[in-house]
């Protein structure tokens, strides 16, 4: 199953901020942006909603680029690696390059 709890998660917070800040407001000026921001996140969430559920409805296990092990394998480990200089404990630092 898939999550997209953050960006739920988001919309629903920004929803609850401006019905709260609509509360307090008694300035239609105010109140006008506010209500139209609302309703924008009501469609955002419905929207993600919509698209979680076309998702989960395609999704299929037989989705060879989804979670085909042939397709998926891991690179070979690196064997080397390269030697970077170290400090010992009371060694200065490497000068830095004089600039022309």
């Amino acid at each position: 199953m898939i999550c997209c709890s953050f960006a739920v998660a988001a919309e629903q917070k920004a929803r609850t901020t401006y019905d709260n800040l609509l509360r307090l407001i008694d300035n239609p000026d105010v109140r006008e942006p506010l209500k139209f921001l609302r309703e924008r996140e009501i469609v955002h969430f419905q929207r993600f909603g919509d698209a979680l559920r076309v998702v989960q409805e395609n999704l299929d296990a037989k989705n060879y680029y989804a979670f085909n092990p042939a397709i998926d394998i891991r690179p070979p480990e690196r064997t080397w690696a390269p030697k970077l200089p170290t400090l010992s404990a009371g060694a200065a630092a490497p000068a830095e390059p004089k600039k022309a």
